[in-house]
């Protein structure tokens, strides 16, 4: 470590340079401690933050309730779950923020507050779910592939009372593409999904099943 540096002036170095958003709230809610992050976060100064209840200053309206009731039972339980939700930041947009809680007790063992570190996810959860969209999606109509029609079906099957299925396939499609081109046979096959999309109902699913082939469940 630096000479001269006591362990208190690191932890608060750390603490100030971090860019995760800290919080300690009391039994109640309010907010007790609040990092430059977090203060960055909501647009507000340490002093207007504190004594504040937390749901009132970054929590979605949607998720107050929940907020505490795991405020009442971290502290009735001494155990804080590690959960994932969207914050407000002080301009209004939603961040998604993944939150690791810890329940602070007193030398008797009680619980007197929570610490929370919060890391905004927002940017990673859009990734994972263009990746996931990419991976379930015909890039050339742009329509369900087949494991997309195949997890959908899964469901249907264990949840639902069933479903039913339609194959379609082009008739003469090879020939399309040995007159006119492989582009005007993509081409093809992109319309055709969007007439059937139009026309399946708002509950069924158009897929591709492969080449010329497509399914309505």
């Amino acid at each position: 470590s630096e000479p001269g540096l006591l362990p208190d002036q690191l932890l608060r170095d750390f603490v100030d340079a971090s860019d995760t958003l800290l919080c300690i709230v009391d039994g109640s809610g309010r907010l007790l401690f609040t990092n430059p992050a977090l203060q960055r976060f909501t647009d507000r100064s340490e002093a207007e933050l504190s004594g504040q209840h937390f749901w009132e200053v970054f929590v979605v309206p949607e998720h107050v309730a929940l907020s505490q009731d795991a405020v009442a039972r971290a502290m009735a339980t001494g155990i804080a779950h590690s959960q994932e939700g969207d914050w407000l930041t002080g301009a209004g947009e939603r961040r998604r923020v993944a939150m690791r809680n810890t329940v602070l007790v007193d030398d008797a063992g009680r619980p007197y507050a929570i610490g929370c570190v919060g890391i905004d996810v927002t940017d990673e959860r859009r990734r994972e779910a263009q990746l996931h969209l990419r991976a379930q999606t015909d890039l050339l109509t742009g329509i369900a592939n087949r494991g997309a029609l195949f997890d959908a079906l899964r469901a249907r099957l264990d949840d639902g009372p069933g479903c039913a299925l339609l194959f379609c396939d082009l008739d003469r499609f090879k020939a399309v593409n040995d007159e006119h081109g492989h582009a005007v046979g993509d081409a093809l096959l992109a319309e055709m999904a969007r007439r059937m999309t139009e026309l399946a109902g708002p509950g069924d699913l158009v897929a591709r099943f492969g080449g010329d082939e497509f399914v309505i469940l």
